[in-house]
């Protein structure tokens, strides 16, 4: 392994290390040098048993040079993990890196003018990671990525246009299959009518969970079911007019003889759950709650909430009017919850006055 920084000039002579494995570049600890497109081409050339090559992370100065990757990454045969995060200049990937076939993970998060992943990326077959957080390509994903058979890590994805939009997001989610063990998970700009693969109620240790901009949804998943969750944020869902029994996970004629003598706890960790930007959600209500199950306990640990922008919601729910946990509640941006809600006058204060801390359009009351 080899680690260039610290003072060091570039390029590091190679002819004594066409072995080398691994090559990780300190972009701002570089002696009054950038790299550019055609060192990056004679490296590819000579260090061709690389498995590991980390040129991401450079400062502005420093990267200013990369404007692209050159074809000749193909010859990186043996490569498994390439980082190019904040490479910031780069436009696009070679059609050339999809011969990496031993390619396991692939960083290219904030390489905020890249537009598009190279079309064949489905040949990818080893990919388990790719990492394209804040990266303009999320606009043009191909629709190979949907095939790639290990990929388990995906940091957000935005499919652009087209009549089969729905169908190729609702694909691509549903192939993810992310590893069981995953503790965070965002889904963002995401197409689907649904955004509930059959995938999500196994990541039993998800302790984070954000839906943002999956506009076409009109139903929330079963969330409740998740045993660890504990931050929850919802954003940008324009189609959801109601949560209700499908949130919890539980159906409204689950009062058999089997759980009646023990409670049922939907959301049984979750602490922080922030809603913004529902235009059209008008009930926040739970069915179930009115139909004779007695032994239903609700987001029993929540201390945050928060929710902006919803201006059609008329209501909290009665769990949140209940709960003695809740230390926090913010509401702005919903004109008839702020009327039920106002300090003294709304029909509803009296519910929440026991809540520490509220702000009602930012300001405390």
């Amino acid at each position: 392994m080899l680690v260039i920084g610290l003072g060091a000039s570039f390029p590091v002579s190679t002819c004594r290390i066409k072995r080398m494995r691994s090559l990780f570049i300190s972009g701002n600890m570089l002696d009054n040098s950038s790299l550019n497109g055609k060192m990056l081409k004679e490296l590819f050339g000579k260090l061709t048993s690389l498995r590991a090559l980390d040129i991401g992370n450079w400062s502005a100065t420093l990267c200013s040079s990369i404007l692209d990757i050159p074809r000749n990454i193909e010859k990186l045969v043996h490569l498994r993990y390439l980082n190019l995060s904040s490479v910031t200049l780069i436009r696009k990937l070679p059609e050339t890196l999809c011969e990496l076939y031993n390619l396991e993970k692939l960083d290219i998060s904030y390489c905020i003018n890249l537009k598009a992943l190279p079309q064949g990326i489905g040949k990818l077959i080893n990919m388990k990671h790719l990492l394209n957080e804040r990266t303009d390509s999320s606009g043009h994903m191909p629709a190979g990525i949907a095939r790639l058979p290990s990929l388990r890590t995906l940091d957000e994805f935005h499919v652009s246009g087209g009549r089969r939009k729905n169908e190729h997001d609702q694909l691509l989610l549903e192939a993810l299959q992310p590893p069981l063990n995953l503790k965070e998970l965002f889904i963002g700009s995401y197409g689907g009518n649904t955004v509930s693969p059959s995938w999500m109620m196994s990541l039993t240790n998800l302790r984070s969970l954000n839906l943002r901009l999956c506009e076409n949804c009109k139903q929330l998943p079963p969330l409740g079911k998740l045993p660890f969750l504990e931050k929850l944020y919802i954003s940008d869902m324009k189609s959801v007019k109601r949560a209700g029994n499908e949130i919890l996970g539980i159906e409204s004629d689950h009062h058999d003889s089997s759980s009646s003598s023990s409670v049922i706890i939907a959301f049984p960790k979750l602490q922080s759950l922030f809603i913004e930007d529902l235009p059209e959600l008008e009930e926040w209500d739970y069915g179930i709650t009115r139909t004779g199950h007695p032994f239903i306990d609700i987001m029993p640990r929540l201390s945050a909430l928060a929710i902006a922008v919803c201006p059609k919601l008329k209501a909290l729910p009665d769990h949140i009017h209940q709960t003695t946990t809740l230390k926090g509640l913010s509401i702005w941006g919903c004109d008839l919850l702020e009327e039920r809600y106002r300090k003294g006058e709304g029909e509803d204060w009296p519910k929440i006055s026991h809540i520490p801390n509220i702000y009602i359009n930012y300001l405390r009351i």
